[in-house]
């Protein structure tokens, strides 16, 4: 008959950690919801900052634009009127939209580089009024897949310059080109108004949404007066 010999077990040398007081948990919950509530802050900055730059350089540069029609119509008994009071019916419907789109946070739906051409193309025709502001738009080799962020900063940024040429510069046209090539992206707005006395007193905002779109594009931006007077915007981003 075998019998069964029992070893003694080892001895534990090995530290048993106690559980966490509650006051240090306490603690690293109250550290938890200070790290939420700064984060919180910085969303709701950032959310704001992109509703205010949206509505500047989006339904803002439309209405000044609208605000030049209607001026120009008071000036004169033109024939045209019923056609431009219809124009200027539809400019403020699309503004509603845009001004809905922007409260949702939805961006426009110029999402690629084809629908950035078009954008370009439909802020000259609204621009244009024939025999007082001819406004012209030039796309080339512009990407057919661009990031869609892209697009809409290149976009806010011409309807700024436009925008800023017709409330400070009253010209009779405004030329905007958008060019592509494999090394960089070039948005040039130019104009053959009076000008700015220096291009430092462009006013405020505009100047502020400009340089922060061009830095979200990682882009160079420069203004320029031209042989004539008016002011040229280059937006250059490289791509290489």
């Amino acid at each position: 008959m075998r019998s069964t010999i029992q070893l003694p077990h080892a001895p534990d040398h090995s530290v048993k950690k106690s559980p966490p007081s509650l006051e240090s948990q306490l603690r690293t919950a109250e550290h938890r919801v200070r790290a939420l509530e700064t984060e919180l802050a910085q969303v709701i900055r950032h959310e704001r900052r992109r509703v205010a730059q949206e509505l500047h350089d989006g339904v803002g540069a439309r209405l000044s634009t609208l605000q030049f029609t209607t001026r120009k119509l008071l000036e004169k008994n033109d024939r045209d009127l019923p056609r431009q009071i219809a124009e200027i019916s539809q400019a403020i419907e699309e503004i509603g939209t845009e001004m809905q789109q922007v409260a949702h946070g939805i961006s426009p739906w110029w999402i690629d580089g084809y629908s950035l051409s078009l954008a370009l193309h439909q802020l000259a025709a609204r621009t244009t009024h024939p025999g007082r502001l001819h406004c012209e738009t030039i796309c080339t080799g512009i990407p057919r897949h661009l990031p869609p962020a892209d697009c809409l900063h290149f976009c806010r940024m011409a309807q700024e310059a436009v925008s800023n040429a017709i409330m400070h510069g009253s010209p009779r046209h405004i030329g905007i080109r958008m060019e592509g090539s494999a090394r960089a992206l070039t948005l040039t707005v130019e104009d053959n108004g009076a000008g700015f006395r220096s291009c430092r007193t462009i006013p405020g905002r505009g100047m502020r949404n400009l340089r922060a779109r061009a830095a979200a594009l990682n882009a160079t931006l420069i203004f320029t007066t031209t042989p004539i007077g008016g002011i040229r915007m280059v937006c250059r981003k490289r791509l290489v």
